[in-house]
């Protein structure tokens, strides 16, 4: 079955105190070896991806870089505004978290994106991904998009209705017949996030 893997980046070297947004920081020491492990880990998960595609920030692009690595180097590369993370505009640096009421009533005043724009363009990807015939696709991009994603598809029995977007985490979408989240990733981290109370 044709499926997208969405991938959050690595931790990042950022100052930037609070919500990140779009602010282009690299990667971390630490982001770096989490992206290798987590490289390490797909490439251990038959068959071979067809491609990795990454959002357009540089800590996105080093993370697909790094798991390219593992690869030898061999997969395709493409880069996609369309997984790029979700632009808050006025709140970059500014708040630690945002509730969703909050946000979606003052996303114009402050000069932000909304939600119904991100998710729109996250499903044009998922179709475009769709489209290729594909089988399998790693997709790097961002926590709070990739949040959105995973609150508007329907899960796979068992598999609770949110989760922590964690760095080197994510889920997998299945692309054919619908859309839908069929798995978490890396597997056990579902064990792992119940035992820490996350879920």
């Amino acid at each position: 079955m044709p499926e997208a893997i969405f991938v959050r980046h690595g931790h990042t070297e950022s100052t930037i105190e609070g919500i990140k947004g779009r602010s282009d920081v690299s990667l971390s020491e630490e982001g770096m070896k989490e992206m290798l492990m987590t490289g390490l880990l797909l490439s251990t998960q038959p068959p071979l991806p067809d491609r990795i595609v990454a959002s357009p920030l540089i800590r996105a692009r080093q993370s697909a870089q790094i798991i390219n690595s593992v690869y030898k180097n061999s997969l395709p590369m493409e880069v996609s505004e369309d997984v790029n993370e979700l632009d808050v505009g006025d709140w970059t640096g500014k708040a630690k978290a945002l509730a969703f009421q909050e946000y979606e009533e003052n996303w114009q005043a402050m000069h932000a994106e909304s939600f119904e724009s991100a998710q729109k363009r996250i499903v044009r990807e998922l179709e475009r991904l769709a489209q290729t015939g594909s089988q399998k696709n790693i997709v790097l991009s961002h926590s709070i998009l990739m949040t959105l994603l995973y609150a508007m598809l329907p899960k796979a029995e068992g598999l609770p209705e949110m989760i922590p977007m964690m760095n080197g985490c994510g889920f997998v979408v299945s692309l054919e017949p619908v859309f839908q989240v069929t798995a978490l990733f890396p597997d056990g981290i579902l064990e792992e996030m119940k035992e820490m109370d996350l879920v």
